[in-house]
């Protein structure tokens, strides 16, 4: 179960584990990341080097064969970091009941869950549903052409299931949580391709 923390200091490193920050600047979030990065392996931020690239997830360079994922998103103020034993994706969408819902982006099944939905329920449905999207392709380390064939179906109020005929396994799980903050609010999703192998971090 990933663990959802809004304080790295209250954080007990058992993995995996997504850490929710607000008004962070993109270098800020990289900051972040890092200090993520070195709790969950117990150094100092100093002794962690990552790579950053446009359009791939952050990669370790420094220590060598950490044996961790990281993943991170942003949407307006918000912003999100991750840190697991296997492939993970995480991503935050915004509901914004004024913006375009990209139809053509979305599975046939996705269509239909979202048409009969109007205004803030919509808005509401999308931003969870493309954040679960953005997250599985995320950890899939590939990009959303190429995950066309996946298809997000819900099966809680927190939990979605993604079908992917094409993808590593059929029917991988996604979770969700929300954060509202003044007038905005946003769905927060992660993804995991495996479940980790080894007990969690004490």
């Amino acid at each position: 179960m990933i663990r959802w923390i809004d304080n790295l200091s209250d954080w007990d490193r058992a993995l995996p584990a997504a850490l929710i920050v607000r008004d962070v600047s993109p270098e800020r979030r990289r900051v972040v990341l890092k200090d993520l990065a070195a709790r969950a392996l117990g150094i100092e931020p100093s002794g962690v080097v990552l790579e950053h690239r446009p359009l791939a997830a952050p990669a370790w360079v420094r220590p060598a064969g950490a044996g961790l994922f990281l993943s991170s998103a942003s949407r307006g103020d918000w912003a999100v970091v991750a840190v697991a034993g296997a492939p993970i994706g995480v991503d935050v969408e915004e509901i914004d009941p004024e913006g375009e819902v990209p139809w053509n982006a979305l599975h046939r099944t996705e269509a239909e869950l979202l048409k009969p939905l109007r205004g803030e329920a919509q808005a509401r449905a999308f931003a969870r549903l493309w954040s679960v999207k953005e997250a599985y392709v995320k950890a899939l380390r590939a990009g959303l052409r190429e995950a066309d064939s996946c298809a997000v179906r819900w099966q809680e109020d927190d939990v979605a299931l993604i079908e992917d005929p094409r993808g590593p396994a059929h029917g991988v799980e996604a979770r969700t949580i929300w954060r509202r903050a003044g007038r905005s609010e946003a769905a927060f999703a992660t993804v995991m391709l495996e479940p980790p192998r080894e007990a969690a971090r004490g």
